[in-house]
């Protein structure tokens, strides 16, 4: 409310600051009324899956407003078409890989009340096809992030984000093999989610500042055009 409350003040300057702020207060009004929901309809798994993208485009919304407000400088960075097209790849396929794997949670809360908290080795017995095809995009997503680490690396192009990132796919990748082969040890499931919403938002952040290189070249090349 507060964050609404002072971006008005920019709505003369630059309209899509306010309208940020309010899409984000919005959204967050839409998800304590659907966290009610999730409960009332006992972990609902189509509930729950909107409830964390709705998260994550909140996350999103307000990462764009803070992009928007501290602008920070573009010539630090270099421009990469295939770097920009892989960076769009990767952020798409973090939005599917979380979504699927809210369904493989709910697969394992249902697990739990079945078999009992004691018996965790039954969590993930006779799994669905969701579980595995989240295992297994995996490889696609270690497989983008790496190529945009290679690109970074190798054209020094200047995204000091994609490091972060590529420490977070291996800490995502270790917890979840620590959660299926270790039984669930204590915290790797919150870790596993926290990292997912993080990775996320830094793809998102890097997205918008490779966006705004790639939108500063086409200007300057319509420029040499003309």
């Amino acid at each position: 409310m507060i964050l609404v409350f002072v971006a008005r003040k920019f709505w003369t300057e630059n309209k899509t600051i306010p309208l940020l702020a309010f899409g984000a207060f919005f959204l967050m009004l839409f998800e304590a009324w659907l966290g009610k929901t999730v409960v009332d309809t006992n972990l609902k798994p189509t509930a729950i899956t909107i409830h964390m993208v709705v998260g994550l485009v909140i996350i999103g919304l307000l990462l764009w407003l803070n992009f928007i407000v501290q602008k920070p400088k573009s010539s630090s960075f270099k421009y990469h078409a295939l770097f920009h097209r892989l960076l769009l790849f990767s952020v798409v396929f973090s939005i599917i890989q979380i979504a699927m794997g809210t369904q493989v949670r709910q697969f394992i809360d249902e697990q739990v009340k079945l078999y009992g908290f004691e018996n965790k080795q039954y969590s993930l017995m006779n799994p669905s096809f969701k579980f595995y095809f989240h295992r297994s995009f995996t490889i696609a997503i270690v497989l983008v992030n790496f190529g945009m680490f290679y690109l970074n690396q190798m054209k020094n192009l200047g995204y000091s984000l994609v490091n972060w990132i590529v420490f977070l796919i291996l800490l995502e990748t270790i917890t979840g093999i620590l959660m299926y082969y270790a039984e669930f040890p204590i915290g790797t499931q919150a870790t596993h989610l926290l990292a997912g919403s993080i990775l996320f938002g830094l793809q998102f952040y890097l997205w918008l500042q490779s966006r705004d290189v790639t939108t500063n070249k086409i200007k300057a090349n319509s420029n040499l055009k003309e």
